[in-house]
């Protein structure tokens, strides 16, 4: 019995640490989630096996005070199969727009380990202004055959 009274004091330490962790594992978004979310933002509509590789989305509220053009702002890094990327681009903002191969629209211009769009040696890069004061920046990359990564900016002035 001391055994067992020994250990009690621990008890209501380790249930309260369980409990803050699981509160706060409750509050993160699923990766399909973020991607239907941002997908909204964006107008784009993810297909099906779509890798979400990283995301962050800045709000106003996140900025520091002072001057900045930027309302919101969102990055976001993903994988899909090629054969994907066509359709993809066809049914979004990107549509009408022409990707370009010797300019890049997407910079590393963001302190995310993740976020490497000059990286890639061949890609396809591109701009569009979405109404209202929205603009899409996409960078793909085409290093790989079986799959591209692609590198969506999306920011709100």
């Amino acid at each position: 019995m001391p055994c067992h009274r020994a250990h009690l004091p621990l008890f209501p330490t380790v249930l309260c640490l369980v409990c803050l962790a699981a509160a706060g594992c409750g509050n993160r978004m699923s990766d399909d989630q973020i991607l239907e979310t941002s997908g909204r933002m964006m107008g784009v509509a993810f297909p099906e096996g779509t890798r979400l590789l990283g995301y962050y989305h800045m709000e106003a509220d996140d900025r520091k005070p002072g001057p900045s053009s930027l309302s919101d702002a969102l990055w976001l890094k993903i994988e899909m199969d090629a054969a994907e990327l066509e359709p993809f681009l066809a049914h979004s903002p990107l549509a009408k727009t022409t990707l370009r191969t010797d300019t890049r629209a997407v910079f590393n211009d963001q302190k995310f380990s993740w976020w490497d769009p000059e990286s890639p040696k061949w890609f396809r890069s591109g701009k569009v202004e979405i109404p209202v004061g929205r603009y899409l920046y996409v960078l793909v990359d085409l290093d790989r055959q079986d799959k591209v990564t692609v590198y969506l900016a999306w920011q709100e002035t």
